[in-house]
């Protein structure tokens, strides 16, 4: 879960959003409650209305 702004819900950043590489849990890649992490807001899934967020979209793409 990912908070946007302080007093927002926090918002759901998917496994696979998380990196290039398939990842299991946010731990193997040393992400903890509480780190401050980048990701990209995409809007609004137009059918549950959910937040769209990204963190792997802002990193290079592996060679």
């Amino acid at each position: 879960m990912v908070s946007l702004y302080s007093g927002m819900p926090p918002a759901l950043l998917h496994n696979s959003q998380l990196d290039q590489r398939k990842v299991s849990h946010p731990s193997a890649l040393g992400i903890e409650v509480g780190k401050d992490i980048q990701v990209k807001y995409f809007g609004r899934d137009p059918v549950s209305g959910l937040m769209r967020l990204s963190r792997k979209v802002l990193q290079a793409s592996p060679r």
